[in-house]
């Protein structure tokens, strides 16, 4: 009984070993949780963008490109007005006629007579402010006419070319009629000189002052002639004058476009302008009451006004 009694005491002593064994040990740590998120092994599809209406993205993208290249685009420049290059052979010598007297005032004559209006001819403008024209004058006491080819510029108001009618057979300008003989005459040597100053055979709009431009009164311009008398005479009895042309813009602002001093005339008037159209220039007509063989002669030219600038 006594053994009975030890052995159960032995195996509940080692029983209890046993749990307070267990107590005493720790569980295997857990390893910390990672707070980033695990990488996926397979990338998520994309999500596409819904459409608009006005179409995918790749096309607003490249809608988006054309409208940048067009607003950065440089702007195309304006078309240059450009006519013919002028022939003297083809002129219309009824388009090319130029009036100037019907813009000078019949109380503005002095008392002088006139017995001779010259006849003036367009014939083109050249895109750096040239004019090409031909004046047919009345020969003093000759009663026939002479013609002279002009080119003039301008801008310095030099004339560069002239070609003269003076020599021409007085019997063929009978026949034929002075511009048309000299033109036969002279048709290379002119048409030459067209080409190398670049004339171009520009449309004949003769006006009466004021020029209005493009109808702001600021734009407006007028050119007007004073006429004072020096009190000397040449021969005792031809006038001599001093004459002025000044250019007045809308605002007021003056410029002088023609200053002639001790000049043997009676009189000198403005007849009117011819607007270059490449450019903003005004050919101004100039007329000059001159003495001549029986009485007065009106010949005319002209003077460039640029009406942007000198004012």
């Amino acid at each position: 009984m006594k053994k009975n009694l030890l052995s159960k005491l032995i195996l509940a002593l080692a029983f209890s070993c046993l749990i307070l064994s267990c107590k005493d040990k720790k569980p295997a740590e857990m390893p910390a949780a990672s707070t980033e998120p695990a990488a996926a092994t397979t990338a998520p599809a994309k999500s596409e963008p819904p459409e608009s209406s006005g179409g995918s993205l790749a096309q607003t993208q490249t809608a988006s490109k054309d409208e940048k290249s067009t607003t950065q685009e440089a702007p195309k420049a304006q078309e240059t007005i450009s006519f013919p290059t002028a022939k003297i052979g083809e002129l219309n010598w009824d388009e090319a006629k130029v009036n100037p007297s019907q813009f000078i005032e019949k109380e503005n004559f002095s008392s002088g007579a006139i017995y001779n209006f010259s006849n003036l001819y367009f014939i083109g403008f050249s895109k750096d402010g040239k004019i090409s024209y031909i004046e047919n004058q009345l020969l003093e006491g000759r009663g026939i006419d002479m013609p002279i080819f002009f080119i003039q510029d301008l801008v310095s108001d030099d004339i560069l070319v002239k070609i003269s009618g003076e020599n021409l057979d007085e019997e063929m300008v009978v026949k034929k009629g002075a511009v048309e003989y000299f033109i036969e005459k002279n048709a290379a040597k002119i048409d030459a000189e067209l080409e190398k100053h670049k004339i171009e055979r520009c449309p004949l709009k003769y006006e009466k002052f004021p020029y209005k431009g493009d109808g702001n009164s600021d734009d407006s311009i007028d050119v007007t002639v004073s006429v004072r008398d020096t009190g000397k005479l040449q021969y005792d009895f031809l006038r001599i004058i001093d004459y002025t042309c000044t250019a007045t813009n809308g605002k007021g602002n003056k410029k002088i476009i023609r200053k002639k001093k001790d000049a043997v005339l009676e009189g000198a008037f403005i007849c009117g302008f011819i607007k270059n159209p490449f450019e903003n220039r005004l050919a101004v007509v100039i007329a000059e009451q001159k003495y001549g063989f029986e009485g007065c002669d009106i010949l005319y030219s002209f003077s460039g006004c640029d009406i942007s600038k000198g004012f």
